[in-house]
């Protein structure tokens, strides 16, 4: 066969096994070299490629799973751990975490080339298929088991991952991982806590996120936002509260509710605008339709005594100042922190 022809079958079955390529053949690896030289190609990790327009293509969690399945198919008794094992689970954690970061592997602690080796106190083994979707599987591995099969990833137990996660990240960037695994019935609160107990060092932040942990966030973005209120010593929001229109029967649900000592309510709603703009959310309907909908909405949150609605978006989590100050106007309570505002 053809140096080209190689090449070409090389990179469609990686792309149809959702990886990147690789080849040990002397002969085809110096070609990929080459041509990723030359800018044809990318090489994510050592020894491992894609093309160009393809990789353009894809997010950062998914070229993360891509190097993560060319790595596992290319030594299948690698074991993944902290980011990399989340990954494999579908957690939800920022792409930043995921972006040119060595690949964290199970080993003795000592990092080479884009290879980080970690070696948490308790170190189960885990099979996961499906990695990265909705229909991933995850079963403990046997001490004396056989060798993986094809399309199966070695990572550390979702307990060890999140434990492993949360002692490197701050509380607000690991607690979207700690919820999701809580949502995905992946692992139980009290895994956590005796995963947590297992570690030989300072463990009250794995233990505040253990707490914290709630399965009842739907996203990433809603829950590193609930981490800063959170850290920001912000009273616990009430997630998902629902509010009943009481002529319709329609159930109008908030992501984060606060009632106020005078038994008012303010509710803080994520990425509000997105269900104005993105075809995903608004259900065919036009603007205007989404606009008079809304209206009803927010007259059926009055009647309930919410007096204050606020939205954020992305950025302003990533900004959070300006956010901060618009909860602590709307008399959202803060633990130990006195409200300015009945002292004058």
């Amino acid at each position: 066969m053809r140096t080209h022809d190689a090449l070409e079958y090389l990179f469609v079955q990686a792309e149809l096994e959702q990886r990147c390529a690789f080849t040990h053949e002397p002969n085809l690896q110096r070609a990929l070299q080459r041509r990723a030289i030359a800018g044809d190609l990318v090489r994510p990790h050592r020894g491992v490629y894609a093309r160009v327009g393809y990789w353009a293509s894809l997010n950062p969690a998914e070229r993360r799973l891509h190097v993560i399945r060319a790595l596992a198919l290319r030594n299948p008794e690698r074991v993944f751990a902290d980011v990399d094992a989340a990954a494999t689970f579908g957690l939800e954690q920022s792409w930043t975490l995921l972006g040119r970061t060595p690949v964290h592997v199970l080993g003795p602690p000592r990092s080479y080339g884009n290879i980080r080796c970690v070696w948490p106190a308790d170190h189960d083994v885990c099979e996961v298929r499906n990695a990265g979707t909705d229909a991933v599987t995850v079963r403990r591995r046997p001490d004396d088991g056989p060798a993986p099969e094809p399309g199966t990833i070695l990572v550390t137990s979702p307990a060890s991952t999140l434990v492993m996660c949360g002692l490197r990240l701050p509380f607000a960037r690991a607690l979207p991982l700690f919820d999701s695994a809580l949502r995905k019935g992946l692992v139980s609160r009290e895994e956590i806590v005796a995963a947590a107990q297992s570690h030989h060092g300072p463990r009250d932040g794995l233990l505040r996120l253990a707490r914290c942990a709630d399965p009842l966030s739907e996203n990433g973005g809603e829950s590193w936002l609930r981490g800063l209120i959170l850290d920001d010593r912000f009273v616990v929001p009430e997630l998902q509260c629902e509010f009943v229109d009481p002529v319709t029967g329609i159930r109008y649900r908030v992501d984060f509710a606060w009632r106020l000592p005078n038994s008012d309510r303010v509710v803080l709603e994520y990425d509000g605008a997105g269900k104005y703009v993105d075809p995903t959310m608004t259900g065919g309907r036009d603007i205007r339709e989404i606009v008079h909908a809304e209206r009803q909405r927010e007259a059926v949150l009055r009647n309930a005594h919410v007096t204050t609605i606020l939205r954020a978006n992305y950025d302003d989590v990533l900004r959070w100042y300006p956010l901060r100050q618009r909860l602590i106007e709307a008399g959202v309570p803060r633990m130990d922190v006195p409200d300015v505002r009945l002292a004058q």
